[in-house]
């Protein structure tokens, strides 16, 4: 990984472009590996950052708050990073148990973790000790495969595979569960008000019996694909949802642009915007990828790209092939711009995180480097940086090196 540059000094760029204030987007993928690129703000263009070999089976979550970005495998761990220094800072084992779903909280500056032994666990985000577990607690029996903290509440949201939506207090003393009606979960997001949670369910359902040309039979099962928006104070077991977006193909991914207005990706390679009053979508797809849609985000109104002030318009997608889309919803269809992480990468999850020059978070370190990982600690090894191994932009040679360690894969996201 690293080519000799001190542990206290950012890596080498692939160009002079300054990075404040800048757009990071980071994919992890099948392979183990994270991939970066910088937004460049000034222009329509994508500067990739790094390729890291991050872990040591799939990258199944990320997320980020401020200048942090965590990542969780199948390998049953958890790492964070400096994204200002681009640099792994801590590593902490979720002990026996795959790691579906991450959130970072910003009403008590923790990270909420969800995996394969129906645990959410509370991590230390704020100090300037390594990620510390604060607390768990037994959300569901089932394997948790999506997780999301309230925007503000200490608050979270959770989608177990024994198809139930999970509300809790993050102190765990009140819990509301939703049963899904035999649908499995997979997406989810929050209104950015706070007040509903949006999520995707499936099921299939078993037809009568097809009599062929031959005279047998067969028995057609389809599929009933929705996504539905429920009321966070209405929250029971038999709860109505407020909307009912119906989809032709599995949901894989959600956004919210505002309070009204939903962002869906789904298996059928396509971007859809729909209006949660109505519960109708916009005719045509916002953005048409060639593979999976694994990815969602709107860019912060603060970012802006060429000569637009402003940019809660412009739409970031990126689909299994590692084939990343920006598309602005005044003219969908064609992409405004279209950026590949890497020839015969697999996308599992993407994260868009808003670097520029973030406050010092509250009990945290101040100076350059952040907080060194307690095996570099007690080594005396530096953490490591995320260097430019892919200086083409192509980092798909990484999951080759990583094919002999391949761990296990316990119950986890699609």
């Amino acid at each position: 990984m690293s080519d000799g540059t001190d542990a206290h000094s950012a890596p080498r760029n692939e160009d002079d472009t300054s990075t404040k204030n800048a757009v990071s987007v980071i994919v992890g993928t099948y392979g183990a590996e994270l991939a970066g690129a910088r937004l460049d703000l000034s222009n329509t263009r994508l500067v990739p950052t790094f390729g890291y070999a991050a872990h040591r089976a799939a990258v199944r979550a990320l997320d980020s708050h401020g200048h942090l970005l965590a990542s969780g495998s199948n390998d049953e761990s958890i790492k964070v990073y400096d994204l200002r220094v681009w640099r792994e800072i801590a590593e902490v084992s979720t002990e026996g148990a795959t790691v579906n779903a991450l959130s970072f909280s910003a009403a008590e500056e923790c990270l909420l973790s969800g995996g394969s032994d129906g645990i959410v666990s509370l991590w230390n985000s704020g100090g300037e000790e390594d990620f510390a577990l604060l607390r768990t607690r037994k959300a569901t029996t089932a394997p948790i495969l999506e997780l999301a903290a309230h925007p503000f509440l200490p608050a979270y949201a959770a989608l177990s595979s024994s198809d139930e939506l999970v509300l809790s207090s993050l102190a765990f003393r009140k819990v509301a569960r939703v049963r899904l009606q035999a649908a499995r979960g997979l997406a989810l997001a929050w209104q950015p008000s706070g007040e509903a949670v949006a999520f995707s369910a499936s099921k299939s359902i078993a037809g009568a019996n097809v009599r062929s040309a031959s005279g047998s039979g067969s028995a057609r099962i389809d599929a009933l694909h929705q996504v539905r928006l429920v009321s966070a104070q209405a929250a029971s077991e038999d709860a109505h949802a407020s909307a009912v977006l119906p989809h032709e193909s599995r949901v894989t991914t959600l956004c919210f642009v505002d309070n009204q207005t939903l962002l869906t990706g789904s298996d059928a390679a396509e971007v859809l915007l729909w209006d949660l009053r109505t519960s109708s979508k916009q005719a045509g797809a916002i953005a048409n990828h060639a593979s999976r849609v694994r990815g969602l985000a709107v860019l912060p109104s603060g970012a802006a790209i060429g000569s637009e002030a402003g940019a809660s318009h412009l739409v970031v997608s990126v689909d299994s092939a590692a084939e990343l889309y920006i598309t602005d919803l005044r003219s969908p269809g064609e992409p405004m711009v279209k950026f590949s992480f890497g020839q015969g990468l697999r996308a599992t999850c993407m994260q868009i995180a808003c670097v520029g020059s973030p406050p010092v978070r509250p009990g945290s370190r101040s100076k350059r480097g952040g907080i060194p990982s307690r095996a570099a600690r007690q080594t005396g090894n530096k953490p490591q940086n995320l260097e430019h191994e892919h200086r083409s932009g192509d980092i798909s040679t990484q999951a080759k090196k990583r094919k002999s360690h391949r761990s296990a894969t316990k119950e986890s996201k699609p």
